[in-house]
């Protein structure tokens, strides 16, 4: 038995001052009876075979592997459950035993294996004759969660589809009028196909808009753990890239575009992993002696000023209208969206269609313009990779005033992998920064 270990009637443990909530295993690996008294009693599960030889080394692999594992904790050796094979049909030694010994373990239970059932080894927990899972529970003290899952360690940005779960995009109005989700993100299910564990929804700036900390009057924003801890979280995955520098139980968080800026020695590592050198270009030069869309458009950072912007806010504001006819239909009001999205929806409702798809014209041209000139993407002899930073990084604390609305230009870094359709790996950097004028690409 575990001192100082209780458990209430919602099946939640606790082991010293590290806490568990009890989840019904598949099957009860333990026959009615082999522990004594109500108290939870810790196991932990050692996978055999018949004819196996356990000494001292398989053991300590076994637990040198338990190690890096979060849910588990000594306490759980008290208690060893040999299970696949009954005790005849292996050979302990005794190097094994005094292993053991030095674990703590008081008792050792055998039991053969349901040919039926797949069984994991590590923790578990014996109470009121069953067999449970023992998941941790952490305190969420960069407030990062939006929605708590029953295990289904990943954390998921809550504008992507979970079975079972209302998609929020952190908007009250969004959550009453729209019900919880039948199935899972293509993206996620892959996810869960592979093994994956998803443990939350994260937060993200309303509406997939901008919202800084100060404009956050629904739901707070997440705290950035870097630096002095009150930097603000940046971009509308905050709540995935909070998390995963937040917590080390963590291992990875879906998000959506997120990037953040690169820098020198990045660059000076790819060049010396992939054997390349880099080439410095000038986007602008590059735009202005090949004039894509004739001499009269020289100007790339005239041409793309608004067409990062109004195709998105018309198609946004056409493809929301259902939102707030529905909800002003059930409940007599407009839904409340934060000021960003009505400044949007103000822009959006004065974009013509001939607006929409001239803008929409000028992103393509660029784009085609991009994969053929600068990427060719159609060589088969190179690859090319291109490095630039996103910003020139300062302090920005959580209480400070938030800037203008303004329309993210087609030609801002930030829009680059969109517009082109392209996929985009981001790296943090510190205080050295690229030459903001000038764009990098390595080919490969």
């Amino acid at each position: 038995m575990l001192s100082g270990m209780a458990i209430d009637e919602e099946f939640e443990v606790t082991v010293g001052d590290v806490r568990y909530v009890l989840i019904p295993n598949q099957c009860n690996l333990i026959l009615s009876g082999s522990f004594k008294g109500d108290d939870p009693t810790p196991l932990l599960v050692y996978l055999t075979a018949p004819g196996e030889i356990i000494s001292k080394s398989t053991l300590c692999k076994f637990r040198a592997d338990l190690d890096q594992d979060d849910i588990f904790q000594p306490s759980f050796c008290c208690n060893i459950v040999f299970y696949g094979s009954e005790k005849d049909d292996l050979q302990i030694e005794p190097d094994a035993l005094e292993e053991l010994a030095a674990w703590q373990t008081k008792t050792e239970t055998f039991v053969t294996a349901n040919s039926a059932v797949k069984v994991a080894p590590g923790p578990y927990v014996f109470a009121k004759e069953k067999t449970w899972q023992p998941w941790r529970i952490y305190r969420d003290f960069n407030a990062i969660v939006m929605t708590s899952l029953k295990p289904l360690p990943d954390g998921v940005k809550d504008n992507i589809d979970i079975a079972g779960h209302k998609t929020t995009l952190c908007n009250r109005a969004w959550i009453d009028l729209y019900p919880a989700k039948t199935k899972n993100a293509a993206c996620i299910q892959v996810l869960l196909d592979a093994g994956a564990v998803v443990v939350c929804k994260v937060k993200l700036q309303a509406m997939i808009m901008r919202e800084e900390p100060l404009e956050c009057v629904e739901f707070t924003a997440p705290f950035n753990p870097r630096a002095d801890g009150y930097q603000v979280p940046s971009g509308s995955s905050h709540g995935s890239a909070a998390g995963i520098g937040s917590y080390d139980w963590l291992d990875f968080s879906i998000g959506s575009d997120t990037q953040t800026r690169l820098i020198d020695k990045f660059v000076e590592g790819l060049e010396s992993a992939l054997h390349v050198t880099r080439t410095e270009i000038s986007l602008a030069e590059c735009w202005k002696k090949d004039c894509p869309d004739g001499p009269e458009h020289t100007d790339i950072a005239e041409y793309l000023r608004l067409a990062g912007g109004y195709p998105y806010y018309r198609d946004s504001y056409d493809d929301l209208a259902g939102f707030r006819d529905e909800y002003a239909k059930k409940h007599g009001k407009p839904p409340f969206v934060q000021k960003a999205m009505r400044w949007q929806w103000d822009i959006g409702k004065t974009i013509s269609v001939e607006q929409r798809d001239m803008y929409w014209r000028h992103s393509e041209i660029y784009r085609l313009w991009l994969l053929d000139r600068v990427f060719k993407a159609d060589s088969k002899d190179s690859r090319t990779i291109m490095v630039f930073p996103i910003e020139v990084g300062k302090p920005n604390y959580r209480e400070s005033e938030p800037p203008p609305f303004s329309i993210l230009s087609g030609y801002a870094s930030l829009n680059m992998a969109p517009m082109m359709r392209a996929p985009e790996l981001t790296a943090p950097g510190d205080s050295t920064l690229l030459d903001p004028l000038k764009l990098t690409y390595t080919s490969c």
